[in-house]
């Protein structure tokens, strides 16, 4: 089950990232559409590297996983910080791109191979506030927006999707595990991977459909 649902969130992401690529340079669209259909890319190669050639990454594979969870986070504040219109979002996007970044390596070099799972879930917690506060900022907009077909507001969708299962699945099984190990013969951690796998596919379907959106005579 874990293997099928790995290939087939391997595939969403290949098929996204193209359909990303394609449409972005196709239409032209504005710098950060672009940036994040490279981003997927990237993810794309990362994904690969993971379900096919894990040998590969060897004993390094507890810091590279927290370097990967950095970048994708520094990665999203940027993508948001393009996307700021106003003074708030924009300083807390633009001090963000600095702290956590430099507060994740400070943790890495201190804690150089251990895989943390805090890493993640600050990252998910502030990029949540950042997504609120995106969402506050079309809601001041004067501008009619029809959100169905509003590519950044999907993709900012998706992402919410995805963090809203994740933060909870992640601390939840972090505390259980780390006070009752017990809980793997009870609930087998196979089954959290599937949970997330499928939020994970679920989410890029998302970002294909708001790239797919831009296919539209009347673009946001």
């Amino acid at each position: 089950m874990i293997t099928r649902l790995l290939n087939i969130e391997f595939a969403v992401i290949v098929f996204s990232t193209l359909c990303s690529l394609i449409i972005s340079y196709k239409l032209n669209l504005d710098k950060p559409l672009k940036q994040l259909s490279f981003f997927l890319l990237f993810e794309s190669v990362i994904e690969a590297f993971n379900n096919y050639f894990p040998r590969v990454l060897g004993q390094y594979i507890g810091l590279l996983i927290n370097l990967h969870t950095t970048l994708i986070f520094t990665f999203y504040f940027f993508f948001f910080f393009k996307l700021s219109e106003n003074n708030l979002l924009k300083n807390i996007t633009k001090y963000l791109l600095l702290i956590y970044p430099v507060s994740c390596l400070i943790f890495l070099i201190v804690n150089s191979n251990e895989t943390t799972i805090w890493i993640s879930l600050i990252g998910d917690g502030l990029l949540l506030i950042i997504i609120f506060l995106y969402f506050f900022q079309l809601a001041q907009t004067e501008e009619e927006l029809n959100l169905f077909y509003h590519t950044k507001f999907i993709i900012s969708v998706a992402l919410l999707l995805n963090l809203v299962f994740c933060i909870p699945i992640l601390y939840i099984t972090y505390c259980i595990l780390s006070y009752n190990n017990a809980f793997i013969n009870i609930y087998p951690l196979g089954k959290i991977a599937n949970i997330l796998n499928i939020v994970y596919i679920l989410q890029y379907l998302i970002i294909t459909y708001a790239y797919l959106c831009q296919l539209k005579p009347s673009r946001y």
